[in-house]
């Protein structure tokens, strides 16, 4: 599905929260296959169950949730700044647990912080990855065309 402009800042939020589940799901399953199924060390299975998640979810929000016509970066250069707001998001998250467990259970600290880390995520992902153009400004020769996308104009210059 093409999200538009008129679909709203809602379900795209939304969105971003169902791959941020599937993501969840396939780190631990990936964790889970690599730790119990394969005999790997926890660490390196995480960084490598971890790595799959971002990978998926960048996929996946790229072409469900912010799916575009045109981006403002091009792909390697999303991929570049995706990682950095997952990096981002990982250190907010620690501080945010490491800050409530002060006064409450690492559980439920982690819990706590999970909100404020999903809407700064989405908002950083929405603003600084998959930035799009506004429709006024589509014959700038900055954005980048998707080859496959429909164009919205035949006299946009792709990068």
């Amino acid at each position: 599905m093409c999200w538009t402009k008129s679909t709203g800042v809602m379900a795209r939020l939304f969105a971003y929260s169902v791959v941020g589940v599937l993501n969840t799901l396939t780190d631990f399953l990936v964790f889970m296959l690599l730790t119990s199924g394969l005999g790997y060390h926890s660490v390196p299975a995480n960084v490598a169950s971890y790595s799959v998640g971002v990978m998926l979810s960048f996929i996946m929000n790229r072409k469900f949730t912010f799916r575009s016509s045109f981006y403002a970066f091009a792909l390697k250069r999303q991929f570049v700044r995706f990682c950095a707001v997952n990096l981002l998001s990982l250190g907010m998250s620690t501080a945010l647990v490491y800050f409530f467990s002060q006064s409450m259970p690492p559980p439920l600290a982690k819990i706590l912080s999970v909100p404020f880390v999903l809407m700064w995520g989405f908002l950083a992902v929405r603003t600084f990855v998959f930035a799009s153009p506004e429709p006024g400004d589509m014959k700038h020769s900055q954005w980048v065309e998707e080859a496959d996308a429909p164009p919205i104009d035949s006299e946009v210059e792709a990068d």
